[in-house]
């Protein structure tokens, strides 16, 4: 039986018993042929994202789950890999991604600018905080796998250095943001 792999764009033979339905085949003729993809959700990204520059064609998430690498115009998406029954492969090696970057985990003086879902909203939110000559980190809270990404500013010298770094963020696009110490 033939079915239609609808992140990678090609036709792949099932290891189950049966015939590919005539939706199946129509689906697979025209997406393929006008290389449309269905929009990623959150559910169907890694539980962290590959490191930049990544440049491999399969990607094993800290979970264990497989993703293969999904170019599409100008937009880079990492697509979940099913097995024939459908569940997705989470049974690889796990490999380092970007949240395997070595943080700061002495305990120390931080001002967070914010939590965000959206990993791009943090990375957007940390370099801003960056631009004002701020050392910033995302961190990942929780393991739920839309999660939310806390970007923090630090660690500080001192007190004092933490109510400037915490007055510049205020100050500048973050006016919620607050003191914390540590990381977690």
């Amino acid at each position: 039986m033939l079915s239609y792999d609808r992140y990678a764009c090609n036709i792949r033979e099932k290891t189950t018993a049966g015939t590919a339905g005539l939706r199946t085949a129509l689906a697979a003729g025209v997406i393929g042929a006008f290389g449309f993809l269905p929009a990623a959700s959150a559910d169907d990204a890694p539980s962290v994202p590959p490191p930049a520059g990544y440049a491999a064609g399969e990607f094993t998430d800290t979970q264990g789950c497989l993703f293969s690498r999904v170019e599409q115009g100008d937009r880079l998406l990492w697509a979940p890999r099913y097995r024939a029954d459908g569940s997705q492969r989470c049974d690889g090696p796990v490999e380092a991604g970007a949240a395997a970057c070595p943080l700061p985990t002495e305990v120390g003086r931080y001002a967070q600018a914010g939590v965000y879902v959206d990993l791009e909203n943090a990375r957007n939110a940390a370099a801003e905080a960056r631009a004002l000559g701020l050392p910033v980190n995302i961190v990942r809270l929780g393991r739920n796998p839309e999660g939310r990404h806390s970007v923090v500013a630090g660690p500080f010298a001192g007190r004092e250095a933490a109510q400037q770094g915490l007055a510049a963020l205020r100050c500048n696009g973050f006016p919620d943001a607050f003191g914390r110490n540590g990381l977690r």
